[in-house]
C-alpha cells in the first residue's frame, strides 16, 4: 500500500504469510523531500507513525540540508536569492551545524549516554556543552595529512614509550556534556588511566585538529574552548591549505599562541617534541 504526501512521500509496506494471518508490519520511510529548507512537520507526514519513524523524518532532512551548505547561507540573504542552480550547490560548502532534535534529550542536555544511542547515519556527531552537533566526513586531503601526523607521533611518542597516539574516531569524554572526536589525541604514560575500553574520561596532553573549509570556525572556537575548559595541556591547529601549523599551549584558562610554524620550521612543544620540519607534515 502506498500513498503520496507533497512534499514527502511515505511508503507502508505490510508482509503477510501465506495462510493470511499477519505476520508483522513493517514501515519503510522514503520521504522525498522537495524542499529540504522548509521540511513539513512530521507529524503531518507520518500521523500514524512512531515517535522513532518521525524521528528519521526530521534526521534525513537534516542531512540534506548539511549536504547543501545551508548554515553557510544567511538567513535574509537566502529570502532575497534566486532559487539555487546545480553550479551554486557545487560552489557551496557544508559546514558544522547544531544537529535537528532527533530521538534523544532537547539541545543543551546530551550527555555520552545519549550520543552512544545515536544510530549509524553516515555522519559525524559531538556534543559540547550538551549541544549535538554534526558534520560531514573529512574529505581526502583532510585524512592524509592526519595520517602523517599521527604517523610520525606515533614513531616518536608512543614508540619511544612517551604515551599513546589515538586517532579519529575515538571518542574523548572532555565532560559530563561534552563528548568530541579529534583528529589525533595524545595521552602520556603518567596519564594513560584516562583511556578506557570505549573512550578517553578526561582531558589529553594533547589533542590536534586538521582545518577544513567547513570546520575552521567550529574547531577555533567552539572545540577550541571546549578543550580549554577540560585542561587540555596543547592544542595544534593544522592547516593543510597553508600547510602550517599553530601551537597553541594552555595558560591558567584560555590558550596562548606559541606560533604559527611552516617549512623547515620545528614545532616547539615539550608534551610532543617531534625533531621533524613542519612541511614533512604535508609532502605527500
Amino acid at each position: 500500500m502506498e500513498s503520496e504526501t507533497s512534499p514527502g512521500a511515505i511508503r507502508r509496506e505490510e508482509r503477510t504469510d501465506s495462510r493470511g494471518c499477519h505476520r508483522f508490519a513493517q514501515i519503510r520511510l522514503a520521504v522525498k523531500v522537495i524542499d529540504p529548507w522548509h521540511p513539513p512537520e512530521p507529524i503531518s507526514v507520518l500521523p500514524n507513525a512512531t515517535h522513532l519513524e518521525r524521528a528519521s523524518v526530521l534526521t534525513m532532512c537534516a542531512c540534506t540540508r548539511m549536504r547543501l551548505g545551508r548554515a553557510t547561507i544567511p538567513e535574509k540573504v537566502r529570502e532575497r536569492q534566486a532559487p539555487m542552480t546545480v553550479s551554486d550547490l557545487r560552489d557551496t560548502l557544508p559546514v558544522v551545524a547544531v544537529a535537528t532534535p532527533m530521538i534523544g534529550p532537547p539541545q543543551g542536555r546530551w550527555t555520552y549516554a545519549d550520543y552512544a544511542a545515536l544510530p549509524e547515519d553516515g555522519n559525524r556527531y559531538e556534543i559540547i556543552a550538551g549541544v549535538l552537533y554534526m558534520m560531514l566526513a573529512p574529505e581526502i586531503e583532510h585524512q592524509m595529512t592526519s595520517n602523517r601526523m599521527a604517523t610520525f607521533l606515533t614513531i616518536h611518542i608512543q614508540f619511544t614509550g612517551l604515551g599513546a597516539v589515538l586517532t579519529v574516531p575515538t571518542d574523548v569524554e572532555l565532560a559530563l556534556d561534552t563528548v568530541v572526536q579529534p583528529d589525533i589525541v595524545v595521552v602520556l604514560s603518567a596519564n594513560l588511566g584516562i583511556i578506557t575500553r570505549s573512550r578517553i574520561i578526561g582531558a589529553p596532553d594533547l589533542v590536534v585538529e586538521i582545518l577544513s573549509p567547513g570546520t575552521a570556525g567550529y574547531d577555533r572556537r567552539e572545540k577550541q574552548d571546549a578543550y580549554a575548559r577540560a585542561g587540555v595541556h596543547d592544542y595544534w591547529v593544522v592547516d593543510p591549505a597553508a600547510q602550517t601549523v599553530e601551537v597553541l599551549t594552555l595558560d591558567r584558562s584560555a590558550y596562548r599562541s606559541r606560533g604559527v610554524f611552516r617549512g623547515q620550521a620545528r614545532l616547539p612543544s615539550q608534551t610532543a617534541p617531534l625533531p621533524i620540519p613542519v612541511e614533512r607534515f604535508f609532502q605527500e
